[in-house]
């Protein structure tokens, strides 16, 4: 029984990884397409960068230069640090520890089927010369300032976002688990069943 409740936090905590490791990936969307507009071009000095040709190689050194994968493990790790915090309260350190690796186990997955899926999408709307010239972009010294400083402002972002997420859910379950409680009592309801009865009480639209 012990192992199926941890099982079950565990997929409590794995969305919120993935959807703060996709939000990383995609943060620089406005930048990019600026770049393409062509309205007003900045000539900078590129520096450290080699094109490759190849489209993933191109691809990681990307998600590198943007930011996009520092931000996304330093997502991963607060969230983490908070989980245990909050778990700490409630759970032996045992138990904690269990979740905790088993969390990091599925994530690991989880990451490889979601850089795949990203990638593909580049794929399909980026050309290799495309993905190289934002390479070149994200290499001048004026984008790697404001990385640095883009980094800082998410660091002491990120505990106030996981924070602030956390009392949203809190309140959340508040609400909605007397209504389940009280309507499916010594059943397990279907999916479609348990949501139209949050729907109905206006806790999901």
């Amino acid at each position: 029984m012990a192992g199926r409740g941890l099982s079950s936090k565990v997929w409590k905590v794995l969305p919120s990884t993935i959807a703060l490791v996709l939000g990383a990936i995609l943060s620089n969307l406005g930048e990019i397409r600026q770049a393409w507009r062509g309205e007003e071009t900045v000539s900078e000095t590129v520096s450290g960068y080699r094109p490759t040709g190849d489209f993933r190689t191109e691809f990681e050194i990307y998600l590198a230069l943007s930011g996009a994968r520092a931000n996304a493990e330093h997502s991963k790790e607060t969230l983490m640090e908070s989980t245990k915090d909050l778990l700490a309260e409630r759970h032996s350190q045992e138990e904690v520890a269990a979740l905790i690796q088993e969390a990091s186990d599925e994530a690991v997955i989880l990451d490889k089927k979601l850089s795949d899926l990203t990638l593909s999408l580049y794929e399909k709307y980026y050309t290799v010369g495309e993905i190289q010239h934002l390479n070149r972009f994200y290499s001048t010294q004026t984008m790697r300032d404001m990385l640095k400083k883009e980094q800082q402002i998410s660091a002491e972002l990120a505990p106030e976002t996981v924070r602030l997420i956390d009392e949203f859910s809190q309140r959340y379950v508040e609400k909605a688990l007397p209504i389940v409680m009280g309507a499916f009592e010594g059943e397990v309801p279907t999916l479609e069943l348990l949501c139209g009865l949050l729907g109905e009480n206006g806790l999901i639209q």
